[in-house]
């Protein structure tokens, strides 16, 4: 042939494989069973597929058979008939909690105006007369808010609303700005074991330089132990207000009880030392 090189046989076109037939044999005996006699015969219809899977001449794939089922169990019984899963609709988020900042982000200025105002006197209704005899102009404020919020009295009024409270903290008012002071420098002194107020005839001496620890801090306190009933020792009159002496023999030093309860539970659970816990008290 034409443009082919010598020595090269010429390639054949690709054919599809065929199975071979299917054939049946089939032996037949005689009347007497002594010969048997094989007829063969070939099955003209293949192999057909399953009912399952049918193939789409058109596509060329596979498609799956309506009527197809697996006769499996007793048909006579009733049909469980799952319900249909239930659709779980996707909860809508909140910008505001996903992104909180950025709602306070408009209101900042609002926000430090208010704190600049705390630090200030505030409404003039609130500083110009004393919140307790409203006659001389108020200088101290608590700044514990559960005590008078932001009321400001004069001297003798806030030591007089502190009888019972000698742990708070009072600020002092400069002209333009507070400044922190306790209540020992305004004259305050404790007298534990009577009412507030009572002056004890037997009292003892003022004892200076006291020490307080309690949940508002670190504080120094005048104290005044009654003598009236020698029985009663220093310490007694201590426990007896809640006040945990720091030594049995003249305290100078003591805890309160809440402060002890909180320390218990921060040492509990959360493992504070107690150099931590005093170091957080100076703050």
């Amino acid at each position: 042939m034409a443009g082919r090189r010598g020595g090269q046989r010429a390639q054949a076109p690709p054919q599809l494989y065929q199975s071979a037939p299917h054939q049946s044999e089939i032996l037949a005996t005689s009347a007497n069973g002594r010969r048997a006699a094989p007829t063969t015969s070939r099955i003209q219809t293949a192999a057909q597929t399953s009912a399952y899977w049918q193939d789409d001449p058109a596509t060329n794939t596979t498609l799956e058979a309506d009527n197809f089922s697996y006769g499996m169990g007793d048909t006579s019984l009733p049909v469980d008939v799952q319900p249909p899963p239930p659709v779980i609709l996707k909860k809508t988020r909140n910008e505001n909690s996903d992104y909180l900042l950025k709602a306070f982000m408009e209101f900042c200025d609002e926000f430090l105006d208010e704190m600049l105002r705390l630090e200030g006197h505030g409404d003039p209704i609130g500083y110009t007369k004393c919140a307790g005899c409203a006659e001389i102009a108020p200088t101290f404020r608590c700044t514990h808010q559960l005590c008078h919020g932001l009321q400001l009295f004069c001297k003798p009024c806030i030591v007089r609303e502190h009888k019972v409270l000698p742990t708070h903290w009072i600020e002092e008012w400069q002209g333009e700005f507070f400044e922190r002071c306790s209540l020992q420098k305004l004259g305050h002194v404790i007298q534990p074991g009577h009412p507030p107020g009572y002056n004890c005839p037997t009292a003892s001496n003022v004892h200076k330089d006291f020490c307080v620890i309690d949940l508002t801090g670190i504080h120094t306190v005048n104290v005044r132990f009654y003598e009236c009933d020698a029985r009663i020792k220093h310490r007694q009159q201590l426990m007896r207000v809640q006040w945990w002496p720091a030594s049995v023999k003249k305290p100078q030093t003591c805890a309160t009880f809440a402060v002890i309860r909180l320390f218990q539970i921060m040492n509990c659970l959360g493992k504070i030392a107690a150099h931590d816990f005093m170091r957080s008290l100076n703050f």
